[in-house]
This record gives structure tokens, C-alpha cells and sequence, in this order.
């Protein structure tokens, strides 16, 4: 599933996607991929942001992405 969407997608890697605390089988899908980071909110650095060349953001993460860029 995550490869596919990936692969759909046709962005380039590396990436970074950022899921939510209680989506552990998100979390899972993507993690053994090549050149993809999978991280939560609380612990998302700007460093991971600026490696990445590609940035996928589940609808749950979003809004806590959003307040830490703002605060």
C-alpha cells in the first residue's frame, strides 16, 4: 500500500512522512521503505524537513504540524 502510493505519487526521495501518535499501522507501511523517515509530530525536526525532498502529512498530523510551525 505505502509503496504503491509512493510510487504513484512519483515524488522524489528521500521522504519524510509524518503520521499521527495512534496511527502505529501508517507508522508501520511506510518505516522499511528505502529512503523514507517516518516520525510523529512531537518529534519532527526542521533538519528532517530540509533532507527531505518529499513530504507526506497524514490529515490527523497535520493540525499538531501546523502548531508547532506557528509557535
Amino acid at each position: 500500500m505505502a509503496l504503491d502510493l509512493l510510487k504513484t505519487w512519483d515524488q522524489q526521495t528521500p521522504t519524510v512522512v509524518v503520521v499521527g501518535e495512534d496511527e502505529e499501522a501508517l507508522a508501520k507501511s511506510f518505516r522499511n521503505l528505502d529512503r523514507v523517515l517516518v516520525t510523529v509530530p512531537s518529534e519532527l525536526e526542521v533538519a528532517q524537513v530540509v533532507w527531505a525532498r518529499s513530504l507526506v502529512v497524514s490529515q490527523s498530523a497535520l493540525e499538531l504540524v501546523q502548531g508547532r510551525a506557528t509557535s
